[in-house]
């Protein structure tokens, strides 16, 4: 077993999957039962128990009494129609590690954002609340054709306005290089709910991850930007941070950075930077697995104690899954430049998830209900996570860094096991051999 590995035995009781976890850096197992919501800290000499297939009647009279209300990850209806539109596949920055690579001098044609406007109010106003969500987050940098940008916002703001379709409620969100003044922080903070940051930590990280197009620093810029949206009340905001071998060693550090920075009025999420599209022609790496681990982990810490919660999106251990991605069996509607439809955010010109494409000659909007299946069958959690207890909570990861054979299941496991163990500590009774009982 690897540094970070955790040891787990797979078993079945009354249908439900079961689970025996341990790590060499602790002294108790847990046994895990994610469908009757049971996490048990148990003793070593119950785990050779069960291992023996000696079942301890106390854990089966713990599931008996679980059984009849057990939970399943489910599907649910989309509760809102999701539109996400590319208008430019150009930025402002030239970040190191930029899977887009995004630098090429092209915009959305408008009448391809007319159709899909209309198109997204249609459908929205057959869910069950009416309700549109629209994102900027394929592509480049949504702000840098400043004009284009406005006036797709107000086209929305205005058919929201006078209820178009009978919708009744639109809500915008942005993932943002920052890299701008003062009236653009002032309409952006003024016309959405929710907004992504991208500051990669204090200036010595942040230039090195992401120079401007002249190789300039862009820190003071996008710091002032990111203080002005933390401290708005009408925008909610998150921090997205880019690990890379340079900053994984710093990940705490920055947690505090932050802090003393900006307060705590906002999330932080650490992504290990990957290596593809301009981060193959540069010298910036990928962080080692087991450093990338470690200090999330001791980020995490850190960040409870400050009320910042830290998060990365390959895990989350409050939810049951089958489908990792929302986006790709929903499916979200994602118009690139080219009026190409397709569902994952990272397809910038829709080459691996097109579905469909808006037809300005004939005012259509074509969909393939075939490749929305296929789609639907890569987001499905692997036949190879059958008897991992990670598969409830990230359901095989992120369907498009499988496509690459980038793994990150010992940081998720890791992370699980350390986030279940934590729960269970604060309940402990050390005269039982079943240590504690908490639903996980």
């Amino acid at each position: 077993m690897n540094s970070i590995e955790i040891d787990s035995v797979f078993g079945i009781w009354e249908s439900f999957d079961w689970y025996l976890l341990s790590s060499k850096y602790s002294q108790e197992s847990i046994f895990y039962c994610p469908n009757l919501k049971v996490s048990l800290l148990i003793t070593k000499n119950f785990a050779r128990r069960i291992k023996d297939n000696d079942f301890p009647s106390s854990i089966q009279k713990i599931l008996k009494g679980k059984e009849n209300n057990p939970i399943y990850p489910t599907i649910e209806r989309p509760k809102a129609f999701h539109l996400a539109i590319g208008l430019t596949n150009n930025c402002t920055l030239g970040c190191l590690y930029c899977h887009a690579e995004a630098d090429k001098n092209k915009i959305i044609d408008t009448r391809y954002i007319d159709h899909a406007i209309e198109y997204a109010f249609q459908n929205a106003s057959k869910t069950p609340r009416k309700i549109l969500t629209v994102s900027f987050a394929v592509g480049g940098e949504p702000t840098m054709g400043w004009s284009l940008f406005k006036s797709t916002i107000n086209k929305i703001r205005e058919r929201e306005q006078r209820k178009y379709c009978n919708v009744n409620k639109v809500y915008l969100s942005m993932t943002t290089n920052c890299y701008y003044g003062k009236d653009k922080r002032k309409y952006i903070s003024e016309n959405f709910d929710t907004l992504t940051l991208s500051l990669d930590g204090p200036k010595e990280i942040h230039d090195i991850h992401r120079p401007t197009r002249n190789d300039t620093s862009s820190y003071e810029i996008v710091k002032e930007s990111c203080e002005f949206f933390i401290k708005s009340t009408s925008v909610k905001v998150g921090i997205r941070s880019t690990v890379s071998s340079i900053s994984v060693q710093k990940l705490s550090d920055i947690v505090q950075y932050f802090y003393e920075l900006f307060g705590n009025r906002f999330s932080i999420t650490f992504e290990p930077l990957i290596q593809i599209g301009r981060a193959l022609k540069n010298n910036l790496q990928s962080p080692n697995e087991d450093d990338f681990t470690y200090n999330f982990w001791e980020a995490y810490q850190v960040g409870k104690k400050l009320g910042i919660n830290v998060t990365s999106s390959g895990v989350n251990i409050n939810r049951l899954i089958t489908r990792y991605c929302g986006a790709m069996s929903i499916p979200s509607f994602t118009v690139c430049t080219d009026g190409t439809i397709t569902a994952c955010h990272r397809d910038q010109n829709g080459k691996d998830y097109n579905y469909g494409k808006i037809d300005i000659a004939t005012n259509q909007v074509l969909i393939d209900s075939s490749k929305i299946t296929k789609n639907v069958s890569l987001a499905e959690t692997p036949e190879y996570c059958k008897k991992c207890f990670a598969k409830y909570h990230c359901a095989g990861d992120c369907p498009d860094i499988r496509r690459i054979d980038y793994s990150r299941c010992n940081f998720n496991r890791f992370i699980i096991f350390k986030q279940l163990e934590e729960l269970l500590n604060n309940k402990i009774d050390k005269k039982n051999p079943i240590l504690a009982n908490k639903p996980s």
